[in-house]
């Protein structure tokens, strides 16, 4: 979903992303942003860079930089602490910014500017569930792996902000929460997820 307002909100038909590092949740969230980009925008194109590192904002500002410079207009900053260097560059630059995990917008209000929305991981959600599993069944309680997503509200967008969201982009955003609800789409196609 945060793809879908990166290609509704381009001008140059390029956007960005920078991870914080090559591995599975980070590049689940990158490709799926590359799906989103494509699904309302096939000619822009995603430019990434991976920093390495989840709590240097100057990397972060180092690598959204030379994203904006390549002629990216919005970058999705994927890097937990190294966002706040995402941010910074796409202020200095004019340009816009995605947060990740949290609605990044509360979380750094000296860049509020530039945050457009935030692709949200509810983790108090799956927290709060994997207590009541654990409540209702103990002491049979069994661990496993519980996966989250749209069916149970766990991946919403935070609110969008600094823009006024065209009722296209608006229209766009509930089909694909609904298609990602009921498993009609899948966001790591045509893009697996896994795709460094």
């Amino acid at each position: 979903m945060a793809g879908i307002v990166a290609g509704w909100t381009t001008k140059t038909d390029k956007v960005g992303a920078v991870g914080g590092m090559a591995i599975a949740p980070v590049l689940a969230f990158i490709n799926g942003y590359r799906n989103g980009v494509a699904s309302v925008r096939a000619t822009t194109t995603v430019l990434v860079q991976y920093t390495d590192n989840f709590a240097s904002p100057e990397l972060g500002e180092a690598s959204a930089t030379a994203l904006l410079v390549d002629g990216a207009d919005t970058v999705f900053g994927v890097a937990g602490q190294t966002n706040a260097g995402v941010f910074k560059s796409a202020q200095a630059a004019g340009k816009w910014a995605i947060g990740v995990d949290v609605d990044q917008y509360p979380q750094y209000p000296e860049f509020q500017s530039v945050i457009v929305t935030s692709a949200v991981n509810q983790i108090s959600l799956a927290t709060a569930k994997a207590i009541r599993r654990w409540s209702v069944k103990r002491p049979g309680f069994v661990t496993g792996i519980y996966l989250n997503g749209a069916w149970n509200l766990a991946v919403p967008l935070a609110p969008i902000r600094n823009i006024t969201p065209p009722a296209e982009l608006t229209t766009a955003l509930n089909a694909a929460f609904a298609g990602l609800k009921n498993g009609t789409i899948d966001p790591c196609r045509p893009i697996a997820c896994t795709t460094k």
